[in-house]
């Protein structure tokens, strides 16, 4: 279904109904890169890192103290999970 479908329900139509300005605004000239904030992106930034962890077969005695400090609230900062 398009983003603008009206079959969608409320809130999922409200997130799609931004993905095409989004999509202009990453492809507009001068756009190079985005970066995540360091003050309250972190949750996203450290979980990908302890993925990225798994993913390289590093052992769990440096992955079990970095999930432990991923497991926690939104808005959090970058942290320095030791990985």
């Amino acid at each position: 279904m398009a983003p603008d479908d009206p079959r969608w329900p409320p809130i999922p139509a409200q997130d799609y109904s931004n993905l095409p300005k989004q999509q202009k605004g990453l492809h507009a000239r001068g756009f190079e890169y985005m970066r995540l904030s360091d003050k309250v992106e972190g949750l996203i930034s450290n979980f990908e890192r302890v993925v990225d962890g798994f993913l390289a077969g590093l052992p769990y005695d440096k992955l079990v103290p970095a999930i432990q400090k991923v497991n926690t609230t939104i808005d959090v900062p970058i942290a320095d999970l030791g990985l």
